[in-house]
């Protein structure tokens, strides 16, 4: 299973899937219940080597083991609410209410009747959040007879690999034996509830916003050993090397975007007949529109990463020390950062700063003249929105692009070395019509490649999908 090749993280999730291959629970095979799970261990266990977070693992295992489906089934037993619907019907995995992702659910949701799909969640707070305007199942109930054999089979399973687990695990480190049986210890909970809910109901779809997250798989796993079909989305802006966290397919069916996505994942191995092109059901389509602006300046909008490369820091500042006087400058943060960290390093009270929790990041982008980045894939929502993206990075070497690497050998974003090079760049495309006229062009093309439809179109078209290919 040679899928990745340039991410430690992936690396070391495809050594762990190679080591487990050959274990089955219940005719399920463990190592498709591993993925973002396995790399979000990754990082965490990269980020936190001290005793006591290792101590903690342990007492999470334990608890996990023993006492965690039962506690939380009675203590959230008189909040679930089971509504049979009376067809057969389509369940809808709800990992998040975040409006990026639902973005990708809420339409299909809304397509279908409370009598057509279930909504399903393991989280109490998106139950609470969903129950009284959608059918929404908490998976809490299971039965006690696959409860005690997941135990039998998870004390089987470190008898059974207990030299991989303890002996010879250098090949997936960071991550702890104990890290790895909490993660399987954890799906195999959700796959006996899932296992419960199936034969409940009786659906004939499962439709996930990714098949390698931790619902999404063990979903996908479930409604396979059940021969029953499985969808799920591409759930953000992606470029070859990202699809390769897709791989393989969990599910039967990816929904790609466009063409772009699916002569990618063809390229990358995917069987052409499971790439179904429905276009994106949280992007909807835009005509350019002129910003208004302030005390007579233009809007130049900055787009953060996770990560800050210090490299790009500088460049930041240089761009507000030459450009200030002329554009009003907004630096939009990324999702996982907060102000109080970032705002110091750049240390200007000549920008303002932008959160998620207070503007959508299209209301930044539409409210901006040029969109400066370095490697953010938001660089794809402001090229879909019709606006000019100029990539810097300065790094001695040239760092890692994804999306924006297909964007940018498309000619619909300008790439710059330096700030001075932006500056050049951005020069010729105010002064230069035929310039600017080419790289509008270039997007326009980029787009009709990349999203067939939009919205309730494209939602329209995964239902019609879904209806034909579950039958």
């Amino acid at each position: 299973m040679d899928w990745f090749n340039k991410r430690d993280d992936l690396i070391v999730l495809n050594s762990i899937r190679d080591a487990f291959s050959n274990e089955k629970f219940d005719g399920i095979e463990i190592w498709r219940l591993l993925g973002a799970n396995i790399t979000l261990n990754y990082w965490e266990a990269v980020n936190n080597k001290s005793l006591s977070f290792k101590l903690k693992q342990y007492k999470t295992f334990l608890y996990i083991f023993f006492c965690y489906d039962f506690l939380k089934l009675i203590k959230n037993y008189k909040k679930i609410n089971y509504i049979k619907p009376k067809l057969k019907p389509v369940f809808i995995e709800v990992i998040s209410i975040e409006n990026r992702i639902k973005g990708f659910w809420k339409p299909l949701a809304d397509l279908y009747d409370n009598e057509n799909a279930i909504l399903i969640t393991d989280k109490i707070e998106i139950y609470q959040n969903l129950k009284n305007e959608y059918n929404t199942s908490l998976l809490l109930k299971f039965s006690f007879t696959d409860w005690c054999f997941t135990r039998i089979f998870l004390l089987g399973f470190i008898i059974r690999n207990f030299n991989k687990l303890f002996v010879k695990q250098k090949t997936y480190k960071p991550i702890t034996p104990i890290q790895l049986l909490t993660t399987i210890a954890l799906q195999l909970s959700l796959v006996t509830k899932l296992k419960w809910l199936v034969s409940k109901y009786n659906p004939k779809a499962f439709l996930t916003v990714w098949d390698w997250y931790n619902l999404g798989s063990a979903g996908c796993a479930v409604f396979k050993f059940n021969k029953l079909t499985s969808f799920t989305f591409i759930h953000g802006a992606a470029g070859k090397e990202a699809l390769k966290e897709f791989l393989p397919l969990n599910a039967n069916y990816i929904f790609a975007w466009g063409n772009h996505n699916k002569k990618s994942l063809v390229e990358l191995g995917v069987f052409e007949p499971n790439i179904l092109v429905c276009g994106c059901t949280r992007m909807k389509p835009y005509n350019f529109a002129k910003t208004e602006s302030y005390q007579n300046k233009e809007n130049l909008l900055i787009l953060l990463t996770f990560l800050i490369n210090e490299c790009f820091l500088n460049d930041i500042k240089d761009l507000i020390k030459n450009y200030s006087n002329n554009y009003n400058i907004s630096i939009r943060l990324h999702p996982s950062s907060q102000i109080e960290k970032i705002a110091p390093k750049i240390n200007c009270n000549e920008v303002i700063f932008i959160e998620s929790k207070n503007e959508t990041i299209e209301s930044s982008i539409l409210n901006s003249d040029i969109v400066v980045l370095d490697t953010s894939t938001a660089g794809f929502d402001a090229v879909n929105l019709l606006k000019p993206v100029f990539i810097i990075d300065s790094s001695p070497i040239p760092r890692p692009q994804d999306i924006m690497k297909d964007i940018i050998d498309a000619k619909a974003a300008v790439f710059c070395r330096s700030v001075s090079e932006f500056h050049t760049k951005l020069a010729k495309f105010k002064n230069d019509e035929n310039y600017k006229k080419e790289l509008m062009y270039n997007i326009a093309n980029f787009n009709k490649q990349f999203i067939a439809f939009f919205d309730k179109e494209a939602a329209y078209k995964a239902k019609e999908f879904i209806e034909v290919l579950s039958k």
